[in-house]
């Protein structure tokens, strides 16, 4: 299933550096694939030759990557890494163990952490890592923050169980501003991931329900899973991406694309999805250990790839061509077969 022009070196499969890879340290950053380890980040490009290497000694390593950028950092752990694909630009200790933390388009990255005095504080730093806004949280806990792609405004997710039941919030602040812009409250829906899209709308992954925001007039439309179970999803550039299962039927899986402005796309499939990506107008899927890829705005099938058995996610590089996580190894899929 690789296939390549004339000339080209094919390097794949390649080896993993280190003991494992969590399948989100496993993401397309400028086109080629950033591979984060238990004890390295390698980014490789399409033909699997080896772009960039870093030896790192986060305990937990976790990798947010947006704007062209890969914020590593050890969760509950003070250490970080900005990588820009190509070299590491700044690392450093946050004041405290951080919660999450993303970069925008021009470096200035922001850091989500545990308070002093405090649950939760924001800070956001200029490239050069120089502090230039902080932001306190008094009672709610930081589970994942994002930065508008200029750099000038951010959002962060808080979760918090003060109430009889845990809630979830958003809060969108300025980095000009002490205040907060807006801030939503989410009941019974625990907010673990959120994207500031380049599109100018904000994705939200929820445990319960998804949700898209306006950067606008901060207008919030919620999509509820309908107590079904979600396996996996992707948030990258201007689209999320979701697979969710019936409890009671594992088997089965809906994947849903969205995009702000439009109305959800349902992609129904018959086994179980273990991994979801997108690209342009591409949604990829592995499902019942193929690769299939589907139109993301018509849901229309479009092209699949036959996979190893061992495979477990798959990450869009163009419209056709996938990296693969393997179990031990890094490879490269072309979805040529079509449906």
């Amino acid at each position: 299933y690789q296939v390549m022009g004339e000339g080209d070196s094919i390097e794949f499969p390649v080896k993993i550096k280190g003991n494992n890879v969590e399948k989100g340290n496993f993401a397309n950053i400028n086109g080629n694939i950033a591979v984060l380890s238990d004890t390295s980040l390698t980014v490789l490009d399409d033909h699997g030759r080896e772009v960039a290497y870093s030896r790192h000694s986060f305990e937990s390593p976790v990798m947010n990557v947006s704007n062209g950028y890969a914020f590593l950092y050890s969760l509950n752990g003070k250490k970080y890494m900005v990588h820009n694909g190509t070299k590491e630009v700044i690392s450093g200790n946050a004041d405290a163990d951080i919660f999450s933390g993303a970069v925008a388009s021009d470096g200035t990255y922001i850091i989500g952490r545990k308070g002093s005095g405090v649950a939760s504080e924001i800070d956001v730093y200029m490239p050069d890592g120089t502090k230039k806004y902080s932001y306190k949280m008094v009672s709610d806990y930081v589970s994942a923050v994002s930065i508008s792609p200029n750099g000038k405004m951010g959002v962060i997710c808080t979760a918090n169980s003060e109430r009889t039941n845990l809630y979830s919030k958003i809060t969108v602040i300025d980095f000009n501003n002490k205040d907060a812009v807006f801030e939503h409250v989410f009941e019974n829906n625990f907010i673990f991931d959120v994207l500031w899209g380049k599109d100018g709308y904000i994705y939200i992954a929820g445990d319960k329900a998804s949700a898209i925001c306006t950067d606008r007039d901060y207008i919030i439309t919620e999509y509820s899973y309908q107590d079904n179970v979600i396996t996996d999803y992707s948030l990258e550039s201007d689209r999320m991406v979701y697979s969710v299962s019936s409890q009671g039927n594992l088997d089965a899986c809906t994947v849903y694309s969205e995009k702000g402005g439009k109305d959800p796309v349902a992609i129904p499939t018959q086994r179980t999805v273990i991994s979801v990506s997108s690209y342009a107008g591409a949604v990829a899927i592995i499902s019942g250990g193929d690769l299939f890829l589907f139109d993301a705005d018509t849901a229309s099938p479009l092209s699949k790839a036959v996979l190893e058995r061992d495979s477990r996610k798959a990450v869009l590089f163009n419209e056709t061509n996938s990296y693969v996580l393997g179990t031990t190894e890094i490879r490269s899929a072309r979805a040529d077969e079509l449906l």
